[in-house]
């Protein structure tokens, strides 16, 4: 994600989904945390 303005991001994401795809609801989960190199999960 982007530094700075988190608002406007989210509501460029939410424009460009309904434009795009024609998806009008959506809901985001933002994790800002730093991803480990060496993560050992599934992801």
């Amino acid at each position: 994600m982007p530094e700075g303005n988190e608002d406007s991001f989210i509501s460029r994401l939410q424009h460009d989904l309904e434009q795009e795809f024609k998806i009008n609801h959506t809901t985001f989960q933002i994790e800002k945390e730093k991803i480990e190199e060496n993560c050992n999960t599934d992801c």
